[in-house]
């Protein structure tokens, strides 16, 4: 046992050594063209090329009789110089003439060449353009949406992350798709904000509702006004009332209010104004603290301390601080 184990060591350590000082393939000219050579200059690829580039795992791109194409360690062709542009990213993008394709990493095409442009968006997908109207790819070359649309992006969270929908935008509005080239709303939307807690806010002839992660319309759009989700439940305003849905649009907190705080609940708590007076109530609409008399509006709650405002009698705006009691602090 002892003896294969060594053996089989030998072996491992035997072949990274030969990867280790195997030759490099260098990029060098000679006269006015390019070839390969190794860390002691001995030339491994005769110098035949107009230009070429370091090699990667996919090959090396270069030029030859003004076309661009792909060679392997051997000098041999991988993708024919018959090319005017090869861009490598998550796949490779390919133009011929004016029309662009998409092909994997070894340079197999994995679309026509029917593209006006291919651009690159994020987690590997890629727009694309046909005659002004714009589409999508994904990194296998499988249409996700088609190409009938002004514009398509990708959703995001209020993180900053990618989720797994796309807008698409027709004739100003917007509709969803997903990453499985599903269209899960038709283009209808006026607005469609980042996600929030799994879920975005999304505008359709004036009114507001919500859209989940899958594209799906889980409030109608039937509120006056619609904040982000916070702690489970959305600000909503309701023929000029303020109250508090949660994601399946049951109302939570009555439809009582004259205002409130811009950031909904935080900590338990959201702040309220009823007949000009600001309040603190609970997620079952129980008033918590009422604050203290005369301001005028309220920030968000952070580290104990919400940022008040309050105008002073000579018409001027002072800001101080209150806690969650709704006592002055500052």
């Amino acid at each position: 046992m002892f003896t294969r184990a060594l053996s089989f060591a030998i072996l491992m350590w035997s072949s990274l050594l030969v990867q280790a000082i195997s030759p490099a393939l260098i990029p060098i000219r000679v006269g006015d063209r390019f070839g390969y050579c190794d860390a002691e200059l001995r030339m491994l690829i005769p110098a035949q090329f107009e230009n070429a580039e370091p090699f990667g795992a996919y090959g090396a791109i270069v030029q030859l009789h003004g076309k661009f194409g792909i060679i392997d360690a051997q000098g041999k062709w991988q993708v024919p110089a018959v090319l005017d542009e090869i861009q490598v990213g998550e796949a490779m993008r390919l133009r011929k003439g004016t029309q662009y394709a998409l092909a994997d990493m070894t340079g197999c095409l994995l679309s026509d060449f029917c593209y006006d442009a291919v651009y690159v968006l994020k987690n590997g997908f890629f727009m694309t353009d046909q005659h002004g109207l714009k589409g999508l790819l994904n990194a296998a070359g499988q249409v996700v949406v088609p190409n009938r649309y002004e514009h398509v992006s990708q959703l995001r969270d209020n993180q900053g992350h990618y989720v797994d929908l796309f807008s698409v935008r027709d004739e100003g509005q917007l509709g969803v798709y997903n990453t499985c080239g599903e269209r899960m709303q038709f283009p209808r939307f006026g607005r469609i904000d980042v996600f929030q807690e799994g879920f975005a806010v999304v505008q359709d002839d004036g009114k507001f509702g919500l859209i989940d992660l899958e594209g799906q319309l889980r409030v109608p759009c039937q509120y006056e006004q619609l904040q982000p989700m916070n702690e489970g439940l959305c600000a909503a305003k309701l023929k000029n009332r303020w109250g508090f849905i949660d994601a399946t649009g049951r109302e939570m907190v009555p439809f009582n209010f004259e205002a409130v705080q811009e950031s909904g609940f935080f900590q338990g708590r959201a702040a309220v104004n009823k007949a000009g007076t600001w309040l603190f109530v609970r997620r079952d609409g129980e008033v918590e603290f009422p604050l203290d008399h005369g301001y005028q509006s309220l920030g968000s709650l952070s580290e104990g301390m919400v940022a008040a405002c309050k105008l002073m009698e000579d018409g001027s705006i002072k800001y101080g601080y209150v806690d969650p009691d709704g006592k002055t602090k500052i």
